[in-house]
């Protein structure tokens, strides 16, 4: 068996339109947890989709962590890796400009990019690291944020939901306000039809969201007066947002491409963590084991982070 969605409660049997809502909620779950068709997921693509602790926002982006991180280090901008040649002796890394050389080296392109061939390995990379590259999925999860003049939505509502034939692209709004400062919705399109709104202009994708919004609110639901839309899908260097278990893959697979190839390359990023893909904290732990394996000894998380705030 190679898909299924979510299993639906009692409620949701018995009529044809209750089927319908009910394989509605289904899709567009597998559609916001992994940017997916839910016909592209294996059966058990959301085992553990709900992660430990708690889920953090950072408020001034997620380049808070990264610039904390490297302090102190040689960080080349602007730099796009072309080849990464290995050996048993150490890899060479290839740019338009420049050759770097190492005994080891960690790869945190994303799934995306290794997909797309843009980086090429000599030789090519062995099994099973590009057995479960290849089997593996990249979802696309897109987001449209909009800044109004004011709310008009209740105050004390976190999500807005549209379901039914009206929810079928844009289905689920978050009030972000808190974040942002300003009165603003966030909403998504992913899979198949973030793929396709990723083609859009700006005018048109958020005169489609508006469409939606005033199905609810009529016209108490002003302009926006700003908005934010991701294109992750057409990113070349990210090539989708973040992995998933597609039909054929498996769990294991996240962790077989981080295999150590050669004893000198080294795989990381979050869909080579198979406990928590698809999330920063696994990009983040994909990180810390490789630097573990290449060291030979381990690193203490909470030394680290305490040297990081001492600074």
């Amino acid at each position: 068996m190679s898909t299924s969605p979510s299993a639906c409660s009692p409620s949701c049997r018995g009529t044809p339109s209750a089927y319908r809502t009910c394989a509605s909620i289904s899709r567009h779950r597998v559609e916001e947890q992994c940017g997916a068709d839910i016909a592209d997921l294996a059966a058990h693509g959301l085992d553990g989709d709900v992660p430990d602790g708690d889920e953090v926002v950072f408020s001034h982006g997620y380049d808070e962590l990264p610039r904390a991180l490297c302090r102190g280090l040689d960080v080349r901008l602007g730099s796009v890796v072309r080849s990464i040649r290995w050996t048993a002796d150490g890899v060479e890394v290839r740019t338009d400009d420049e050759t770097f050389r190492a005994s080891s080296a960690v790869v945190t392109a994303p799934l995306g990019v290794l997909k797309s061939g843009a980086i090429e390995f000599e030789p090519p990379l062995p099994d099973p690291v590009a057995g479960a590259v290849d089997r593996l999925g990249m979802g696309v999860f897109n987001k449209i944020f909009l800044q109004f003049p004011r709310a008009f939505w209740p105050e004390d509502a976190y999500a807005l939901r549209q379901l039914g034939a009206p929810g079928e692209h844009w289905h689920s709004w978050y009030d972000v306000s808190a974040i942002s400062g300003q009165p603003m919705l966030l909403t998504f399109a992913a899979g198949p039809w973030g793929r396709r709104v990723q083609g859009w202009d700006d005018a048109a994708v958020v005169d489609d969201v508006m469409a939606s919004l005033r199905r609810m609110y009529g016209a108490e639901a002003p302009e926006p007066v700003a908005h934010w839309i991701t294109r992750w899908g057409d990113d070349p260097f990210s090539v989708g947002s973040y992995s998933y278990v597609a039909a054929g893959a498996s769990h294991e697979d996240h962790d077989l491409a981080a295999t150590p190839v050669g004893g000198v390359l080294h795989l990381a990023g979050e869909a080579t963590w198979g406990d928590e893909p698809a999330t920063v904290e696994g990009a983040f732990r994909s990180g810390h084991r490789a630097a573990e394996r290449i060291l030979g000894h381990g690193v203490d998380l909470g030394e680290l982070f305490a040297g990081l705030t001492a600074r």
